[in-house]
């Protein structure tokens, strides 16, 4: 009888260690779970704000960009493909424009 008593004693300690495994992996994936609901929140926020905000555009020369609703504005449509918003600025002397991510130049 003693030894009965004691096999279910050992039983139920490591069923109580095999508990506290599953609760630490459930907290571990509820965890991601909020990070990656957050993540297709920010996508989906940035997915909106290029619908919302600017038109994809290609030029004559075959470069495409993406043009804001304020008069010079423009992303690199390279960047916003991947998720980022990365405005063009012009380059010295003048005619073409380059992404601050050095993903080349753009002739508008």
């Amino acid at each position: 009888m003693l030894e009965r008593i004691i096999d279910v004693q050992s039983e139920c300690f490591e069923l109580q260690q095999t508990n506290q495994r599953l609760l630490a992996d459930a907290q571990a994936a509820s965890a991601r779970e909020n990070a990656l609901k957050e993540e297709l929140q920010q996508i989906r926020d940035l997915a909106a704000d290029f619908a919302d905000n600017f038109e994809f555009r290609v030029t004559l020369m075959g470069s495409s960009y993406d043009q804001g609703e304020v008069a010079g504005a423009y992303l690199c449509a390279n960047c916003a493909a991947s998720g980022k918003k990365t405005f063009l600025h012009r380059a010295p002397p003048g005619s073409h424009y380059v992404c601050s991510a050095g993903l080349g130049h753009i002739q508008l």
